[in-house]
């Protein structure tokens, strides 16, 4: 299990290991030979607004001290549909 944590600001992003009591925390599903492992975020992509229609490849780095996978998003894929959710409520209000 993993928390995924969020830097708006930065569009950094972070997997922070958790505990299974953890109600925020994302279950990790491992590869057969071990050397892979994937995860699925849907709601927290849906969260932040993320609008890729293409899988992303992003370089990471390990923080030891903090224990965590850290990564920054491309700005470009974030907050869009925040912003076209924000438009359609606006014009349905008028």
């Amino acid at each position: 299990m993993v928390k995924i944590l969020w830097d708006k600001t930065t569009c950094g992003i972070a997997l922070q290991a958790a505990r299974k009591s953890d109600t925020d925390a994302y279950s990790i599903a491992f590869g057969k030979r071990g050397n892979s492992a994937s995860l699925s975020g849907k709601t927290f992509l849906r969260h932040i607004g993320w609008s890729s229609d293409r899988r992303q490849i992003l370089p990471a780095k390990w923080d030891e001290q903090q224990r965590m996978l850290e990564a920054t998003l491309p700005s470009r894929f974030v907050g869009k549909r925040e912003k076209k959710e924000v438009k359609r409520e606006s014009s349905a209000g008028e």
